[in-house]
């Protein structure tokens, strides 16, 4: 299994369309909010996570509510069981 955190900021959108896109995407495929444009997943397969990376990206190359990507930090592995 494996875990990711995605973070990611858009500079000069106003309505805030774009991040409650991602959020929605983000949380209905399991991914849990843990802080501002931040949300981590843990124990799901890692061809999963890249599906839903697969979905994100378009929306950040042109967000629908304005605006640019400012920063996309992914992290993904694969833990060791201990």
């Amino acid at each position: 299994m494996a875990r990711a955190i995605i973070r990611f900021s858009i500079d000069g959108e106003t309505t805030n369309v774009t991040g409650n896109q991602i959020r929605t995407l983000l949380q209905d495929n399991g991914f849990d909010k843990i802080g501002t444009a931040s949300y981590d997943a843990d124990g799901m397969a890692a061809v999963q996570i890249v599906a839903v990376l697969r979905e994100l990206l378009p929306i950040l190359e042109a967000p629908p509510g304005g605006g640019q990507l400012d920063h996309l930090w992914i992290y993904l592995d694969q833990p060791e069981p201990n």
